[in-house]
């Protein structure tokens, strides 16, 4: 009964480390500010990437997970992404991309999206809305409606 207990604790234990809190950079000057005044933008989906906001580049971002912004309107950058395998290396590699402005609410995430139709692009940043759980931004699977909201 004890090595049933002990297994079962180390199971939940485990599930917990892989759902935890992503870390978030946070992008505007100033003291800290509570989750209820901030937006956060995912920095990848599986269909695509986000390059830059307010023209600072994603490699300065700092994150793997998210970005911390305050609320209002942004020029973003997003881009289709394509592996390319070399043979020794794979590599990404940009296929389109996308200048925009978008406003973003308190409260909100956004995940970056792409698809491809009919021979055309299509880039916009998904509002999943609010009490998102943000450890899908660092989860294996897709960041959706139904997961961000626990379901």
């Amino acid at each position: 009964m004890k090595i049933v207990i002990a297994f079962l604790l180390a199971a939940a234990c485990c599930s917990c480390s892989q759902l935890k809190t992503p870390k978030l950079k946070t992008l505007f000057n100033g003291p800290q500010k509570p989750d209820s005044n901030v937006a956060v933008i995912a920095t990848h989906s599986d269909s695509a990437l986000l390059t830059k906001i307010n023209g600072q580049p994603y490699s300065q971002l700092g994150s793997d997970e998210g970005v911390r912004v305050e609320p209002g309107d942004h020029n973003i950058q997003l881009v289709l992404p394509q592996d390319i395998n070399l043979g020794y290396q794979s590599t990404i590699i940009a296929s389109a991309q996308s200048d925009q402005r978008v406003h973003l609410r308190a409260r909100h995430t956004y995940v970056p999206r792409a698809r491809v139709a009919d021979k055309r692009v299509m880039m916009w940043l998904e509002d999943l809305g609010e009490q998102v759980n943000l450890s899908c931004l660092n989860s294996a699977e897709p960041c959706t409606l139904d997961v961000a909201a626990g379901l």
